[in-house]
């Protein structure tokens, strides 16, 4: 499932170009066009809505805080 990139960036097509573009998005009720998921779609949206993992301390290192000297 991957996109296919446009020849031209919108910004550098022409009026024409870009209402040939973007002619999908004149339709009205698009979303009665949507279908559901399938199994592959499923696990690849699931993986984008967790959040990040966080990164894991190595156990072998220890955390040294300063100390101020009054001088």
């Amino acid at each position: 499932m991957k996109r296919t990139p446009s020849k031209k960036k919108y910004w550098e097509m022409t009026t024409q170009e870009l209402a040939e573009a973007t002619k999908e998005f004149d339709q009205e009720f698009i979303a009665d066009t949507f279908r559901p998921l399938n199994e592959e779609q499923r696990e690849r949206w699931e993986r984008m809505k967790r959040k990040p993992r966080r990164a894991v301390k190595p156990s072998n290192k220890k955390t040294i805080s300063r100390k101020r000297w009054n001088v």
